[in-house]
């Protein structure tokens, strides 16, 4: 019975993790906010480019075109920080993403556009920081 017992507790755990494990999954593949953004070159190019832009799980992904299935290019914002950025003469509603050393600046075309990804990004960026804090010492959980 001790051993039936301890068997059985076992198994509920190993079900818990493999629920996690795809949740976890379903997460990173669940499109949080997508649509057009205006990105500043980084580096030497300091052009402007219209870029579909996807956000799924922690990564803001970005294509040429909203039909598009090849990436050209992604965001990771495990370590990213929204910060301010200044507005341009022909773009006005920006939003600061720094990246370890490299800062990104996206431009939307209005205000509700800025503020809704604004809004999206800061909460994943947070969500991240707090899942990492976790990860780090497991009995600063709230629950």
């Amino acid at each position: 019975d001790v051993l039936n017992s301890k068997l059985q507790a076992e198994n509920r755990n190993l079900q818990r993790i493999i629920r996690m494990k795809d949740v976890q999954k379903e997460i990173a593949d669940t499109v949080d906010n997508q649509g057009w953004l205006e990105m500043k070159g980084i580096g030497k190019q300091k052009e402007w480019k219209k870029q579909w832009f996807v956000l799924r799980g922690a990564n803001l992904q970005f294509y040429k075109s909203d039909d598009s299935d090849r990436q050209a290019g992604v965001v990771p914002l495990d370590n990213a920080e929204i910060v301010h950025a200044n507005p341009e003469d022909d773009h006005k509603y920006v939003i600061g993403i720094k990246v370890e050393d490299k800062n990104i600046t996206l431009a939307a075309a209005n205000k509700k556009e800025k503020d809704e990804w604004k809004a999206v990004l800061n909460g994943e960026v947070i969500h991240l920081k707090y899942l990492a804090s976790l990860e780090k010492d497991p009995k600063k959980r709230p629950d």
